[in-house]
């Protein structure tokens, strides 16, 4: 759809501002922990950091559309949009159950991954046929950015971001347990980033339309949830000596 950037009103040129920052970010935080597996070769950092890289991407059709109206004044069909804002969820999440078995339980590994990329697999098969035959099967456009998913797509994302919280919880419980205080921080920093995303997510899903202050904050937080997850892998010396000292000194 051909369209310009006159075209939008000022709520849409700062959320789609604030979201391309958000994706942008994910997307170098994603790939800087996927490079440290050329320093530590350790496989799961790729996809540690192919996780980070798709749970952004719910938020890439309104990123991606609103760049390609910047530059091309087009902005994109509800077939792309989709596409690009469902495709990568269920993919996400198979990184993120495998990253975290791989990480904490390396021994039951296979007996939970088979099941959660069963349903994955199954769901993306069915988005695709979906959105293929009616792009009204999976979301309802209220506006340019705006998209309301209908019921399986909205009980599928619900899915991954319990599943989310709930492996996350046993990633950062097992962190903080752990004896060495550098680890314990870590865990801190991972449990904070993640459940900051989670809580923006929700808000983001459940309030659709302009709410101008929301968004901008949601963003915000999304943006600073990306930090925390990256924290929670890598935590320069410098400052967890510093975390500790004023731990101890308190």
């Amino acid at each position: 759809m051909k369209i310009g950037i006159e075209s939008l009103n000022q709520f849409e040129i700062v959320r789609g501002t604030f979201t391309l920052a958000f994706v942008i970010i994910s997307i170098m935080i994603g790939i800087r922990i996927l490079l440290k597996y050329f320093s530590l070769k350790e496989k799961a950092f790729i996809t540690v950091g192919l996780t980070w890289i798709f749970i952004s991407s719910p938020w890439w059709g309104n990123a991606f559309s609103f760049l390609s109206i910047l530059l091309f004044r087009y902005a994109f069909d509800a077939f792309l949009y989709l596409l690009l804002m469902n495709a990568f969820v269920p993919v996400a999440l198979m990184t993120w159950v495998f990253s975290l078995t791989e990480l904490t339980y390396p021994h039951l590994k296979y007996k939970l991954i088979t099941p959660y990329y069963i349903i994955c697999v199954s769901y993306l098969v069915y988005f695709i046929i979906a959105l293929s035959l009616d792009t009204t099967l999976i979301a309802n456009q209220k506006g340019i950015f705006d998209f309301s998913r209908t019921l399986i797509p909205t009980l599928f994302a619900f899915f991954a971001l319990i599943n989310v919280v709930i492996l996350g919880i046993l990633f950062a419980n097992k962190a903080l347990k752990s004896p060495d205080p550098r680890v314990q921080w870590k865990g801190k920093f991972f449990f904070i980033g993640i459940f900051s995303f989670v809580g923006a997510t929700l808000i983001d899903t459940i309030f659709v339309g302009e709410y101008f202050l929301l968004r901008i904050i949601v963003r915000l937080i999304l943006i600073m949830s990306g930090v925390f997850y990256y924290l929670g892998f890598f935590l320069s010396d410098k400052l967890v000596n510093r975390l500790i000292k004023e731990t101890t000194t308190t």
